[in-house]
């Protein structure tokens, strides 16, 4: 949080937009650090679990989703930041005024590196493997750091998804 909230809390926006930070019950000190940040910048809501009854991310996300007031949420992890203060201006002129999908690929630094490149093509191959079924059953996952959708249908597909005991919680 201390490397990368600042690049997302400096992007420009002609809209408004709310930051809604979850903590999943972390025994560090994110908690701390981002209810610190909340009292500088009135955009930054910040939510903490108690405790953490499963793994992976299904509890924060559904918290925080349940707690945002705009349809439209972008959806990314502590360890993210934008490419530039741009990004989320541009990611709002892509999706439109409506509630849309989108799911980004980011580069893991240093980006050319080899874990950079086979993550960066294992990506795009999970999509393109996830997305071309699509017309024929309807539904597909995808599963990410960088996600932008409707507010509702992310608690819909936390909700869906939980029945099939996925651990994650992110897909």
């Amino acid at each position: 949080w201390k490397r990368n909230l600042r690049h997302w809390l400096a992007c420009k926006t002609k809209q408004p937009v709310e930051f809604v930070l979850v903590d999943d019950a972390s025994t560090d000190s994110s908690l701390s650090v981002l209810k610190s940040v909340a009292t500088m910048d009135d955009r930054v809501q910040v939510l903490g679990l108690e405790t953490k009854a499963n793994p992976g991310k299904r509890e924060a996300l559904t918290l925080g989703l349940s707690q945002a007031k705009y349809m439209q949420v972008f959806v990314t992890d502590a360890d993210c930041r934008p490419e530039s203060p741009h990004f989320l201006q541009e990611l709002m002129d892509i999706l439109g005024a409506e509630p849309a999908l989108f799911v980004g690929n980011g580069l893991l630094v240093p980006t050319n590196s080899m874990a950079s490149i086979v993550a960066t093509a294992e990506a795009d191959r999970l999509a393109r493997m996830n997305f071309s079924g699509l017309p024929w059953i309807g539904f597909t996952t995808a599963v990410g750091r960088n996600m932008a959708y409707p507010k509702e249908i992310g608690l819909a597909a936390l909700r869906y998804s939980k029945k099939f005991g996925t651990a994650g919680g992110d897909d």
